[in-house]
């Protein structure tokens, strides 16, 4: 069977071709059905495009229509921040007025209790007032004042207010016009009990109103017992005034200038103590003097040992100084002051300043006013009240030691409120010291003084004699600055030697270059070989012609040297003179500063 012939399957034509129809029928089916699923999905796609035409027309109107929201918005929420603001601002200033009307409120309340407590001083301060502007020594000869009235007037406030100074100190005053000692002395010493420092200066100054210039001076004595040399005030200025204007006579005047001398030497003493050495004064005279600046260069960059002669120099002319400030300060005049028991301004200002001077707790109050009236005039500003408070309050503290008001009477008189005639008092205290601390300075100054300066010009060195006595031999000088420059000169040419490796290797090197370009070489290389050659030659040859040309700008150099140097000489040899000669100047006018005074008590 393996080895007969397999029979293939015949296949009918008209199958095939039928089955072929068949299947195009088929396929043409789908195609159709394929086509109408395309018309429909076409259609839909029309639809689909129209809808979505319409969806972007309607979101491009809600984009508009947002942005527009969005713009409201905006606006909307300025308006809210501009009323929020608003709202702020006016709870803000709600808050303020209700602080205002609160500090208005405390301020009244304040007020009224000051009126209470202490309103009846106003019109004992009142009639304190016209009585020291009448009491003279006419109406004390005459008893023209009426003490009578003032007894009463004051008698009905102590009822009420028994602890006021004031007006225990204005019984006495009656007391004593009245010719009633013993009454005096009951008044005096109950007001001296309230206020120590006040009463023996009222009384004091009341009494040299009235021509009493002896009891003054003791009043004066107690005054100056009770007072505290660290806390000196606007009353002892005033009170300085009247004593150095001789309002208050020669005993009070003694007694003022006695306490003074007395403070000045324990502020003095205990300056010593502190360590600080060499006087109070020290200090405030070194500060005087100018700096010398360039007046005497170019002395001060060629001597070696200018730093400490140019300490010496400001020290001696510290006394120069010191005796241009008190000339300027204090200059001549025409009179003394003289005692007069009429025209006492300075008294005047000095009874004012006790009369108005409140106590502690009337202070204490009238301070609470003050603060609140500045809080409401800056609308319940809390720190722009205080900074105004702090500020009147600095500008009213004008307590001060003895050191300090020494200080400024003498040297800084635009820091203090005191007449010509106090000032000349203070520095009749402190002129003694003053003049000790600029002789001091100005021996320390003559210690500085060397025997000799060394001064150097282009590197050489000469002594020079610090004493202007001594002669200088300013030529011998010269010649010996130029002989010095000259030989550098001539040692600086001398250095300059021929380079004989560049003249053996120029020369040899040039010339093995033209051999190997005549015997060794053609063409183009012959031609740049001689050219390398004879460059070679030429520079080693020019070596010959350098060494003199450089010995003779050596030279020059060393001669052109030496004219600047000897120019140097001739202004260092010019400065010295003066240099030296203000020193001697300075120095003698200790002799003046001496023998000045300021002519007054």
């Amino acid at each position: 069977m393996n080895g007969q012939p397999r029979k293939e399957t015949q296949r009918d034509p008209v199958e095939e071709i039928d089955k072929i129809h068949e299947s195009v029928r088929a396929r043409a089916t789908q195609l159709e059905a394929l086509t109408q699923r395309f018309t429909e999905l076409s259609r839909k796609h029309g639809e689909l495009d129209a809808r979505t035409a319409s969806l972007s027309g309607t979101v491009r109107s809600v984009g508009a229509r947002t942005e527009s929201l969005e713009s409201r918005l905006d606006e909307v929420r300025s308006d809210l921040d501009r009323v929020t603001g608003d709202v702020a601002g006016l709870l803000e200033q709600y808050a303020r007025d209700q602080a205002v009307l609160t500090a208005r409120f405390e301020l009244s309340r304040v007020t009224e209790e000051w009126r209470e407590t202490f309103g009846g001083r106003r019109r004992i301060r009142d009639l304190a007032r016209r009585l020291v502007r009448r009491v003279t020594p006419e109406s004390v000869r005459q008893g023209s004042i009426d003490t009578a009235d003032i007894d009463r007037s004051v008698r009905e406030h102590l009822l009420q207010d028994p602890g006021f100074w004031l007006a225990h100190a204005m019984i006495a005053v009656s007391a004593r016009l009245a010719g009633n000692d013993e009454f005096e002395r009951v008044a005096a010493r109950q007001a001296q009990e309230l206020a120590p420092g006040r009463t023996p200066l009222f009384l004091a100054l009341v009494a040299a109103k009235s021509g009493d210039h002896a009891r003054a001076g003791d009043r004066m004595e107690e005054y100056l017992r009770e007072a505290d040399p660290d806390r000196l005030g606007g009353d002892f200025l005033a009170v300085l005034d009247a004593t150095a204007a001789m309002e208050l006579g020669e005993r009070a005047h003694t007694r003022v200038r006695a306490a003074l001398e007395r403070w000045a030497a324990d502020a003095a003493g205990l300056h010593a103590a502190s360590g600080a050495g060499g006087g109070r004064w020290r200090a405030r005279l070194e500060g005087l003097p100018t700096p010398p600046g360039d007046a005497y260069a170019p002395f001060d960059r060629a001597c070696a040992q200018w730093s400490e002669l140019r300490r010496g120099l400001e020290l001696a002319d510290v006394t120069q100084a010191t005796l241009a400030h008190l000339r300027k300060e204090f200059p001549p005049r025409a009179a003394e002051p003289e005692a007069t028991g009429h025209r006492t301004p300075y008294a005047e200002a000095a009874v004012d300043r006790l009369i108005d001077h409140m106590d502690p707790d009337e202070a204490a109050m009238h301070a609470a006013m003050g603060r609140w009236n500045y809080y409401i005039a800056h609308d319940a500003d809390e720190e722009a009240a205080r900074r105004e408070h702090d500020r009147l309050l600095d500008a009213d503290a004008d307590v001060m030691d003895v050191a300090t008001l020494l200080d400024h009477a003498v040297f800084r008189p635009s820091l203090i409120a005191l007449g010509d005639d106090a000032r000349r008092l203070v520095l009749g205290t402190v002129l003694d010291g003053i003049r000790t601390t600029a002789e001091e300075l100005a021996q320390r100054s003559r210690r500085l003084r060397p025997r000799t300066v060394t001064v150097t010009i282009e590197g050489w060195s000469a002594e020079l004699p610090a004493d202007l006595a001594v002669p200088v031999d300013e030529r011998g000088l010269a010649e010996e600055l130029t002989a010095e420059l000259r030989t550098r000169a001539e040692t600086e040419a001398g250095a300059v030697r021929p380079r004989q490796p560049r003249r053996i290797g120029g020369v040899m090197g040039g010339a093995a270059a033209l051999v190997l370009a005549l015997f060794l070489l053609d063409g183009a290389l012959v031609w740049l070989g001689m050219v390398l050659g004879v460059a070679a030659v030429v520079w080693g040859l020019l070596d010959i012609a350098r060494v003199p040309a450089e010995r003779r700008r050596a030279l020059a150099a060393g001669t052109a040297r030496s004219a600047r140097a000897q120019q140097e000489l001739g202004l260092v040899l010019d400065r010295r003179i003066r240099f030296f000669a203000d020193w001697d100047s300075r120095l003698a006018l200790r002799a003046a500063l001496r023998d000045w005074s300021p002519g007054s008590r």
